[in-house]
C-alpha cells in the first residue's frame, strides 16, 4: 500500500526554525545546550543519558580541544564544546568510519560508539525538551494547521527536514478524535501498545507528513527496513534500550538481531538515503513538489550539507512554482554586502528567487496566527 499522489496545491518544507519557537534549539544551538543540560537523577534514563554524554565529551576534549586535560565542568570548556558544529563532528566520524581509519587514541570501534553515544544524546536532550512542551507552545501549532485548512483546504502537504515531533504531536491528536492514521508516506508501519505492528488502512490516512531526515518516533530493522512508528505511550526504550523488530521475530526468543534502530540523518557531508522506505518516502515528496502550484519553506537554512534535497528542490521545483520562504530575523543579511553564507543567498542561487520572495518575521506573523 502506498500514500495516494494526489496533486497538491502547495507543498509546505518546514525546518529547524519552524521548531524554533517551541523551544526546539537550532542545530548551531544544540550541542551547547545539551553540554549545560543535567537532568534530574530520577528522570528515566538519566545513567545512560550519563554515561553516553561522558563518551563524547571525552572524544570531543580529546579531538577538538588544544587542552584537553582542562576541568571539564569549566565554563570556558563548556562553551567551547558547545561552539563545535554538529555538521563538523558527524562529518569527521562518518568519514573515519567510512575508510575505516582510526582517530587515536580512539579505534574504529570506540568511534562507531561514540557516533552511537552522540546520538543517543540528542535523541534523549529533545525527547526531554517535547516531553515538557508548554500547552501555550502547542497551541501556537494548533492554530497554523486550523489556518491551513482554512486556507488550503486538505490540499495541502508538510515535508519536513525536522526529526522532533512537534508539528507530527499536533497532527497525531487531531488524528485521534477523527480516528485517522497521519499519513507519514508509503509503507510505514505502526507500532501498537501491545508490542505488534500494523499498517493503516487506507481509508484511515490523515494529514501528510514526509519526514526526509527521519523521526525521534521511527525505528528501522537494518533486515527488512520496514519503518516503525513508535508509540509516545511507550516511553522513549527506543534511545537506550534494544526493541525486537516485530515483523522478523519469527525467530527463537534467544535470537538477539534484528534489532530496531532509530532512524534520523544526521548533519555530515557524507550524510545518504539508504533505507529503501526512506527512499520511497523521498519519492512521494519529488512528485508533491513536482505538482504544488506554491512552495512555502519554513525555518529552513538550505544549508550545504543537505546536498540531496538541494538536487531534489531543484529537479522539482519547476520555474512556475510560486516559491515563498519564511526565515527568522537573524536571518536576515545586510543589503549593503554580498554575504554568501546568508540562507537568502543561497536560495536566489539554487531557485533564481528575488528579495520579494522572502519574509523575516517568522511564520506566525506571516499566517496571523500569533498570540
Amino acid at each position: 500500500m502506498t500514500s495516494g499522489r494526489a496533486e497538491v496545491k502547495v507543498a509546505i518544507v518546514t525546518g529547524a526554525g519552524f521548531s524554533l519557537p517551541a523551544g526546539i534549539p537550532t542545530q548551531r544551538e544544540l550541542l551547547y545546550q545539551i553540554e549545560r543540560f543535567e537532568p534530574d537523577i530520577f528522570q528515566p534514563g538519566y545513567l545512560k543519558f550519563v554515561q553516553a554524554k561522558r563518551v563524547v565529551n571525552r572524544f570531543l576534549r580529546t579531538i577538538f580541544l588544544r587542552d584537553p586535560d582542562k576541568d571539564e565542568r569549566s565554563e570556558q570548556v563548556v562553551q567551547k564544546l558547545g561552539n563545535l558544529q554538529l555538521e563538523d563532528i558527524y562529518s569527521i566520524l562518518d568519514r573515519a568510519i567510512s575508510k575505516g581509519d582510526v582517530l587515536p587514541p580512539f579505534s574504529e570501534t570506540e568511534l562507531v560508539n561514540v557516533r552511537d553515544a552522540l546520538d543517543r544524546c540528542i535523541m534523549y536532550y529533545l525527547n526531554y525538551l517535547e516531553t515538557n512542551l508548554s500547552p501555550e507552545k502547542q497551541r501556537l501549532y494548533e492554530r497554523l494547521y486550523h489556518k491551513l485548512l482554512t486556507d488550503y483546504g486538505n490540499d495541502w502537504i508538510v515535508i519536513s527536514t525536522n526529526w522532533d515531533t512537534v508539528w507530527d504531536e499536533v497532527i497525531l491528536s487531531i488524528c485521534r478524535q477523527n480516528n485517522l492514521v497521519l499519513d507519514y508516506g508509503p509503507n510505514i508501519f505502526w507500532i501498537e501498545l501491545d508490542g505488534t505492528a500494523q499498517r493503516p488502512e487506507g481509508g484511515r490516512l490523515g494529514p501528510r507528513l514526509l519526514k526526509l531526515h527521519g523521526s525521534f518516533n521511527w525505528l528501522t530493522c537494518p533486515q527488512c527496513h520496514t519503518i516503525f512508528v513508535w508509540p509516545k505511550g511507550l516511553g522513549v526504550r527506543d534511545i537506550f534500550d534494544p526493541v525486537r523488530c516485530p515483523r522478523c521475530c519469527a525467530y527463537p526468543i534467544e535470537t538477539i538481531e534484528p534489532l530496531l534502530r532509530p532512524l534520523f540523518l544526521t548533519p555530515s557531508l557524507l550524510k545518504s538515503v539508504k533505507n529503501p522506505t526512506l527512499e520511497l518516502i523521498w519519492d512521494e515528496a519529488f512528485c508533491a513538489l513536482r505538482t504544488a502550484k506554491e512552495v512555502i519553506f519554513i525555518g529552513y537554512s538550505l544549508p550545504l550539507a543537505d546536498h540531496d534535497l538541494r538536487y531534489l528542490l531543484r529537479r522539482s521545483i519547476s520555474q512556475n512554482t510560486k516559491v515563498k520562504v519564511i526565515l527568522h530575523e537573524s536571518d536576515r543579511p545586510v543589503r549593503a554586502e554580498r554575504n554568501t553564507s546568508c540562507p537568502e543567498f543561497r536560495y536566489k542561487s539554487l531557485l533564481d528567487l528575488f528579495d520579494t520572495d522572502f519574509y523575516y518575521e517568522g511564520f506566525e506573523s506571516f499566517f496571523s496566527i500569533g498570540a
